[in-house]
């Protein structure tokens, strides 16, 4: 599906332009999610201008503080963009850094390199290195983790029970 952006003060690019929206009810496997990226990076999905409006820096102006780990320094279409330099400043010093001292650290609505991701709330990591030519998928499956946790705990129960009763 496509949907228009969600407009408001922040956002800076075409209003009239609808974007991909992968997070509106879609199921893929981390093959099928590569293939997309590869696409996107690759594949021309989209043309220049609108790849750039869809990974520009939509919240540069904001002032108020995300939640940026893991380097993150603002969010674009349906991604967050990295800024190395704060992130490794952040690591360094152990001191959380301010949105302008962030702003002036990673090139207003352009950091560089130019990275974005998207982490899932199903266990998908996903990112594009839009400088150096690479992106990956990370894919964590919850359901292998239950089955594992079911059988630990049924082989646990049988050993209290025979346990108990012998």
């Amino acid at each position: 599906p496509a949907f228009y952006p969600v407009l408001g003060s922040w956002y800076t690019g075409n209003p009239g332009t609808k974007y991909p929206d992968f997070a509106g009810g879609m199921r893929m496997t981390g093959r099928q999610w590569q293939k997309v990226l590869h696409a996107f990076q690759f594949g021309g999905l989209l043309d220049s201008a609108a790849m750039a409006s869809l990974t520009a820096v939509h919240t540069a102006e904001v002032n108020q503080a995300f939640d940026l780990r893991a380097g993150s320094y603002g969010y674009a279409q349906g991604c967050w963009r990295v800024c190395d330099a704060a992130a490794e400043e952040e690591a360094e010093t152990g001191k959380t850094l301010t949105v302008q001292e962030r702003r002036e650290m990673c090139n207003g609505t352009d950091p560089h390199p130019r990275v974005v991701h998207s982490i899932g709330a199903w266990g998908y990591y996903a990112w594009m290195d839009l400088t150096h030519g690479y992106y990956g998928v990370l894919v964590y499956s919850f359901a292998v983790s239950i089955v594992r946790l079911f059988w630990v705990g049924l082989f646990v129960a049988m050993f209290v029970s025979l346990v108990t009763f012998c």
